[in-house]
C-alpha cells in the first residue's frame, strides 16, 4: 500500500468515525428524557403585599414600594421594591386592568421568578411577571383544609438545596400544563399515580390560586394514592 492509499484509508476512516459520533449525539439528545429540563425552568413564586407607595418614571414605567403581609412565609414580609411597565400582566379577578388602577394602600398578589433575593431593605425584585390586584375583602383570611389531586407526571430524581425536598411534575385533571413541585422526601410518588394532596392554611378571599399558588401559599399536610380517575377524583374548592 503506497503513501497515497495510505492516506485515503485515513480520511476514510475520521469520516466514519465522525459521521458515528454525530449519529450517537443527535439520538441521545432525542431520547434524553423531556423533563429533565423542567428543573433548569424558573418556577413562580407568590406572596401577598400592601402597595406603601407608586412613583412614576419618565420612560412611562413605574415604580412599587410595597410590604408584605402577615399572611406570608416569614421571608415575604419585610419591605420590597420593584418596577412595573406594561409588559408585566395586571389583573383583578381576572380581568386585565391599567397600572393607574394600583393605589397605595392596595393590597396585590405579586408573582415573580428573581432565582435569588438580595438580603436588603427594601429588597428589590428584577423578575415581577404578574400583579394581582386584591379589593379590601380580600385583608381577610380564613384558615382552611382542601384536599386536591393531581397525576404524577414525572419524577426529576433531584432534591432542593436542604437536601429534605424531592423535585415532581404533575397536572390536574383537564389540563394541559405540568407543574414543577417541591415534596417532602418522606412521601415516594410514582410516575402516573394519582395521588390525594391534604393542604392547609390562610386563604385570602377572593384571590384565584393557580397551582403553584396553592404550593406556595399552604403546607401539604399529607398525601394519598388513590385510584380515583376523571370527574370521580376529589378537587375540593378553595
Amino acid at each position: 500500500m503506497n503513501n497515497k492509499q495510505k492516506i485515503i484509508l485515513i480520511i476514510g476512516m475520521l469520516v466514519v468515525i465522525g459521521a458515528s459520533f454525530a449519529t450517537g449525539l443527535l439520538i441521545g439528545q432525542k431520547n434524553a428524557p423531556k423533563y429533565d429540563l423542567a428543573i433548569a425552568q424558573r418556577t413562580s413564586q407568590t406572596f401577598y403585599a400592601t402597595i406603601e407607595s407608586i412613583k412614576q418614571y419618565n420612560d412611562g414605567s413605574f415604580h412599587i414600594n410595597a410590604k408584605g403581609l402577615e399572611v406570608n412565609d416569614i421571608n415575604y414580609r419585610g419591605d420590597f421594591t420593584f418596577k412595573v411597565d406594561n409588559n408585566i400582566d395586571i389583573t383583578f379577578r381576572g380581568e386585565k386592568i391599567k397600572i393607574s388602577d394600583l393605589k397605595e394602600g392596595s393590597n396585590i398578589a405579586i408573582t415573580f421568578t428573581d432565582e435569588s433575593i438580595i438580603d436588603i431593605s427594601p429588597s428589590p425584585l428584577e423578575e415581577v411577571i404578574r400583579i394581582q390586584l386584591l379589593n379590601d375583602k380580600d385583608k381577610t383570611t380564613t384558615n382552611i383544609e382542601f384536599v386536591r389531586t393531581y397525576n404524577i407526571v414525572a419524577n426529576l430524581n433531584k432534591t432542593d438545596t436542604t437536601g429534605e425536598n424531592n423535585f415532581y411534575v404533575i397536572e390536574l385533571f383537564q389540563t394541559s400544563e405540568p407543574v414543577v413541585i417541591k415534596v417532602n422526601k418522606k412521601y415516594v410518588l410514582k410516575e402516573n399515580e394519582n395521588y390525594e394532596f391534604t393542604f392547609k392554611g390562610d386563604k385570602i378571599e377572593g384571590k384565584d390560586y393557580t397551582i403553584q399558588d396553592i404550593f406556595n401559599s399552604f403546607d401539604t399536610i399529607n398525601i394519598e394514592k388513590t385510584d380515583k380517575i376523571g370527574l370521580n377524583q376529589r378537587q375540593d374548592a378553595i
